[in-house]
């Protein structure tokens, strides 16, 4: 009896994951490709996530459903892709690969609920939340594809940049250094990389993964991404965007920082769930990115609010900001409230971002520095972006061309050239405030540096310009023919970090203090070779070969 009575439950589960929707849900609307989904069981949220009628997505999708009562899990296919998701538990495969999941499958009212973003996603589709209208929003072609690689996309011409008439972009990088490797865009618009792979952060599948190897020390073409108009680096993760607005990452991934909605990590470029792009940012385990329309996106690591989708509390109830549920995002999600937007800069565990009318807005771990909270009245966790020049933190930051974020500092650069900072200021990275005449700025740890339009570099802070450091800005000495510059990842104390100068793994660094770091800075010449200024002054790359 009791055998017969199990088998009819499981047989109305079964007709409950093929009931068709018939009236449209209270609260929270579903629309997929322009069509608002007619749901039977209405969209929760469970653990920050949005939860829907399984069969109800992944039909709307274009994909086909098999239930599994024995065991409870679902399996739709689209295309190339495979999704398997069971009941109550936190992991899914997609095409066999496993994923962890924020929040498991579920039963609500004999309907199986999943996780919207999740399946869209793993499906090939893009997804967007509006909380004004509580709208979930899913565009999907007629079909869905595999992940695509690099060398499925064909670039259109654009990328790249004329070395001999070169101007710096401010917003731009055309070469970067994560924690242990460095990443560099060659005029033709090919990227090329050189150091550890033990994440695959070279973009080359050699010596992927095994930490025992040494680091590679001739720069290696990375294959597929052949039109780049940019590249950055987190500490173990690599970015090159490309001239048609697609977005492609390689390295580590478990944090989320890869953003192709998958949790493993890739020795060769993936694209992140992004179009439209024109600036990428990274942060150390996670990334900003700007799109053409103006609006801001991150993902990655999201502990402290570094990925900015908060919502502020109600005016005047004083409620504070507290971390967000959500510690990780596998794939981009829009920064809450940011429109016009003209530049961005992601700093270790806070960004800030420009828009068309030259304010600031920030938001993140915008430190755990005590001086630096009192100093810029910012508290230690701020999920969603707020204006500087508000009354509230009554910052006099206007007029900006672009902001750039150190560990625990900001420094912006003006339309005339001028250079203000804020924020903590213990080894002088805050200058005098008299500086002029730049043309780009970029931030370390610690420290700042400056290029003007006659190849000039200064320099304030903690740089490795100077053995102490200095809070009034100085010139790089026997330096007159820069045209562009780059600052790598810091370097603590006791952490050992790649140089591409040596072929080595250099450990504490210039014997820095506890806390302090001594970052590596690039140097573009006019004659196209690239100079690594650390404990040595190195040429490690010619744009001409």
């Amino acid at each position: 009896m009791q055998k017969k009575i199990s088998l009819i439950i499981v047989f109305c589960l079964f007709l409950s994951l093929l009931a068709v929707p018939a009236n449209a849900a209270d609260g929270i609307s579903v629309v997929v490709n322009g069509q608002t989904l007619a749901l039977d069981q209405p969209p929760e949220i469970m653990n920050n996530r949005t939860m829907v009628p399984l069969r109800a997505i992944f039909e709307a999708l274009g994909a086909t459903v098999d239930w599994d009562a024995v065991t409870q899990t679902a399996t739709a296919a689209a295309g190339a892709t495979t999704v398997s998701l069971t009941i109550g538990e936190n992991t899914a495969t997609v095409n066999g690969v496993s994923t962890t999941l924020d929040q498991p499958a579920v039963i609500e009212n004999n309907r199986t609920l999943v996780p919207v973003r999740f399946v869209s996603e793993a499906l090939g589709a893009d997804v967007s939340w509006d909380a004004a209208s509580q709208t979930v929003t899913v565009t999907m072609g007629a079909a869905a594809t595999p992940e695509p690689t690099a060398t499925a996309v064909a670039s259109p011409p654009g990328g790249g940049f004329d070395l001999t008439n070169f101007t710096p972009r401010p917003n731009a990088k055309i070469m970067a250094q994560g924690k242990d490797f460095t990443i560099i865009m060659k005029p033709d618009g090919s990227v090329w990389t050189a150091g550890s792979n033990y994440y695959g952060q070279l973009g080359n599948p050699t010596d992927y993964g095994d930490r025992k190897a040494s680091p590679v020390t001739t720069f290696t073409k990375v294959d597929g991404v052949d039109n780049a108009i940019a590249v950055d680096a987190g500490n173990e993760t690599a970015y090159a965007l490309e001239a048609d607005g697609s977005l492609w990452s390689f390295g580590a991934n478990d944090s989320g920082q890869l953003g192709n909605a998958r949790t493993d990590e890739s020795a060769s470029p993936v694209k992140v769930k992004l179009d439209g792009v024109t600036e990428i940012s990274a942060g150390s385990d996670y990334a900003v990115a700007l799109k053409s329309d103006g609006t801001v996106w991150a993902w990655g690591k999201n502990d402290v609010g570094q990925l900015g989708n908060g919502t502020p509390p109600p005016p005047g109830t004083g409620a504070p900001d507290r971390p967000p549920q959500i510690a990780i995002e596998y794939a981009p999600i829009q920064v809450s409230g940011l429109q016009n937007i003209k530049s961005i800069s992601a700093g270790d565990t806070f960004s800030a971002a420009t828009d068309g009318d030259g304010f600031v807005w920030m938001w993140g771990g915008a430190a755990f520095d005590a001086s630096l909270r009192k100093m810029v009245n910012f508290p230690t966790v701020h999920t969603y972006p707020v204006k500087l020049s508000t009354v509230e933190y009554n910052i006099p930051v206007q007029d900006v061309q672009t902001a750039v974020c150190g560990s625990f500092h900001v420094s912006a650069m003006k339309s005339d050239g001028s250079v203000i900072s804020w924020g903590n200021n213990r080894l002088g990275q805050l200058g005098d405030g008299k500086f002029t005449g730049a043309t780009k700025i970029v931030t370390s740890c610690e420290g700042v540096a400056a290029l003007r339009s006659d190849g000039s570099v200064y320099f304030w802070g903690q740089t490795p310009f100077t053995p102490d450091y200095v809070s009034v800005a100085q010139q790089v000495k026997n330096l007159s023919d820069a045209i562009d510059i780059s600052c790598g990842k810091k370097v603590y104390s006791g952490v050992s970090v790649y140089s591409a100068q040596t072929g080595d793994f250099l450990v504490g660094y210039r014997g820095i203090s506890i806390g302090g770091a001594t970052p590596y800075f690039l140097v573009l010449k006019k004659d196209g070779t690239v100079w690594e200024y650390g404990d040595k002054t190195t040429q490690i790359f010619d744009m001409n070969n």
